[in-house]
């Protein structure tokens, strides 16, 4: 927990510097790791949640579109990016008063055998801070591991510092590569005194 910590210290104070640019970065967690299976969040009161199925395409255009975190987006990108690689039970929309406030997928991609992918986690803005990102992400974990998938990677950056916070929480860890190399490089120090104690 000091780790994790320090990591998101030294992210919120990168993210609050002026001219600072965001770098991408990959994480991996190993679904058989069990510490995510600790973390136990439920949907306060007023809330509800739906496995995305066919037909509900427009609603969660809709939220995207309105979040913005991502760009513009049409039918044939939800198809592309999201629908055309969704894992059996892998959308998920969270709704309040009937409206979507929430969603998140789980995606494979034929080049990552074993491996699905976590993708586009958005929650508006009014709602943020109210465990709902670690919610979806506990559901999709879980329909990770029941669809026997050994592992989940995400793409994020360094400037989404809560959702960083919470993907250190669920035990998802740095993956090999440049972008570990970046970060390794930005946070030496701290990685060092990690490693130390």
């Amino acid at each position: 927990m000091i780790i994790l910590e320090r990591y998101y210290k030294k992210f919120r104070s990168l993210s609050k510097r002026k001219n600072t640019s965001s770098t991408e970065i990959q994480m991996r967690l190993d679904v058989k790791n069990s510490q995510w299976k600790s973390i136990i969040v439920s949907l306060p009161d007023g809330f509800s949640d739906m496995v995305f199925t066919p037909g509900m395409e427009q609603q969660w255009l809709d939220l995207l579109n309105s979040c913005k975190e991502f760009g513009s987006w049409t039918y044939e990108k939800l198809s592309k990016r999201i629908l055309n690689t969704l894992v059996n039970n892998g959308g998920i929309l969270l709704y309040n008063k009937n409206q979507p406030i929430a969603s998140a997928a789980l995606c494979y991609h034929a080049s990552l055998d074993d491996v699905s992918v976590l993708m586009y986690v958005v929650v508006k803005k009014k709602f943020r801070g109210l465990d709902l990102g670690k919610f979806m992400i506990a559901r999709l974990l879980n329909v990770a591991e029941a669809s026997n998938f050994e592992s989940v990677i995400l793409k994020t950056n360094t400037h989404r510092v809560a959702a960083l916070h919470i993907y250190f929480l669920f035990g998802f860890s740095l993956e090999n590569g440049p972008s570990e190399i970046l970060m390794k490089k930005k946070f030496a120090g701290t990685h060092r005194k990690n490693h130390e104690e």
